[in-house]
């Protein structure tokens, strides 16, 4: 069930107008079973008169059979049948509920708690289904265009959704690609680092060990001078 604003209001523009249209037609394509067109039993003056000359605007000629008339008291009213509100209504009235092959319902808003009105209801509306047959779903061009509309933003969507899924794929692969070669860089210089070390440490030793071998000498040198001067 799709509850679509009041189109019918004087002050919807046609622009918010076709952005509510689209989005029905969105939400029950291929096309609705049935349409409840929904009056207040003491409806404006005019007011059936636009409700047929858009409703004919908006879904066409066809839309009627699909139509059924949904009448609502308001708190305070009394109770009366249909036929007594469709012999003291207006002409536009008959004519709009003629219109619809005279399927109408009365709804009390009072009597919430009434479920045989809405079984009533839902009755009358599985009837006039069953009775248009082959037809048993209202469509026209304005559908087929949105259902075509919706199957190729499903593929777009479809398309949309692999390619940021395969983006994703990419950016793991990258990452983790990335995150390997960091790994491995981290692993050079580290042994960079002991390498270098290493051989600074060598050095060190080398030159440790060059040290040690003048300090030897020296002392040589020293102990043969020390000889020398006792030996004269």
């Amino acid at each position: 069930m799709v509850d679509t604003p009041d189109w019918f209001c004087s002050g919807l523009s046609q622009k918010d107008m076709r952005q509510d249209v689209g989005l029905c037609v969105r939400l029950s394509a291929p096309g609705p079973h049935a349409f409840l067109l929904v009056i207040p039993v003491q409806s404006s003056e005019g007011e059936e008169r636009r409700m047929l000359e858009k409703m004919e605007i908006i879904f066409g000629e066809s839309c009627w059979r699909h139509t059924l008339i949904l009448f609502t008291h308001a708190e305070g009213l009394r109770e009366r049948s249909v036929e007594e509100l469709l012999q003291t209504g207006s002409q536009e009235l008959q004519q709009l509920v003629e219109k619809c092959g005279t399927r109408c319902h009365l709804l009390s808003v009072k009597d919430r708690h009434d479920d045989t009105q809405i079984t009533q209801l839902l009755e009358k509306v599985e009837e006039m289904v069953s009775g248009n047959g082959m037809e048993r779903y209202y469509s026209s061009q304005t559908y087929w265009r949105v259902q075509k509309l919706h199957s190729a933003l499903g593929q777009m969507v479809d398309i949309e959704e692999k390619t940021v899924r395969e983006e994703r794929q990419r950016r793991q692969e990258f990452d983790m690609h990335l995150q390997q070669f960091l790994t491995r860089m981290d692993e050079e210089i580290l042994q960079l680092e002991r390498n270098l070390k290493a051989e600074m440490q060598a050095e060190f030793n080398k030159q440790m060990e060059d040290k040690d071998m003048e300090i030897e000498k020296m002392r040589l040198m020293l102990q043969e001078a020390v000889l020398k001067l006792n030996q004269d």
